[in-house]
């Protein structure tokens, strides 16, 4: 008698972040009140992988046959790849502003009125999960003959997001006063927004079933 179950489950996951942020003035020469240079990042992976193998083989009776065989195999696997790579730059570079003509805004709690102002904001999200589930089963007849089942599951997850983003104003030279009462607005603002989400899901199911007649 021959009864032999096989189950085999593996799963990995791999996440790759490479990250830049920056945010820059460079130069000589920037009398205030107000400028504003804002780069902001932010990244996020969540990945899952799992993979889930079951075999069973077995004869109709305990007093079997030595020449009949039973045989399950069942492989279940799955695997996410995940990366994000980000770039995110807001820069002035090479300068001599000169804004004033103050006030802009009294109080902390009051929303900034602009006067310049370069941000880049960016954000990235990659959220996946792979999964692979394999079964089988095998009953053989007890006085002879073969019985074979095999499965096999697999599930593959390749997210990938590349991302800019800048806000950039370069060579400059800004001059910029437009009166001296609360409230007054002299607005420039350049401003560069990149947003990306992937949401990813992938699963595989095999069951293979064998049985005497």
């Amino acid at each position: 008698q021959s009864t032999t179950g096989i189950g085999i489950a593996a799963a990995a996951s791999v996440n790759f972040v490479s990250d830049h942020a920056e945010a820059a003035v460079r130069a000589p020469v920037v009398v205030a009140d107000a400028l504003s240079v804002t780069a902001d990042h932010n990244a996020l992976i969540g990945a899952g992988a799992g993979g889930l193998a079951s075999a069973k083989a077995t004869a109709e009776s305990a007093n079997a046959d030595p020449g009949s065989d039973q045989k399950a195999v069942a492989l279940a696997g799955a695997f996410s790849w995940n990366q994000i790579e980000s770039r995110t730059t807001a820069v002035v570079e090479g300068s001599s502003v000169s804004l004033r003509a103050q006030p802009l805004a009294e109080s902390t709690a009051a929303p900034l009125l602009q006067r310049l102002t370069i941000e880049a904001l960016s954000t990235g999200e990659i959220f996946t999960a792979a999964a692979g589930l394999g079964g089988a089963v095998a009953k053989g007849k007890p006085d002879g003959g073969r019985t074979l089942a095999g499965s096999l599951a697999g599930s593959v997850s390749y997210n990938r997001i590349d991302t800019g983003t800048q806000a950039l104003l370069l060579d400059s030279a800004v001059l910029m006063a437009a009166g001296t009462v609360a409230g007054t607005r002299s607005d420039v603002r350049v401003h560069a927004l990149d947003d990306a989400s992937i949401f990813a899901v992938a699963g595989s199911v095999a069951l293979s079933l064998a049985f005497f007649s």
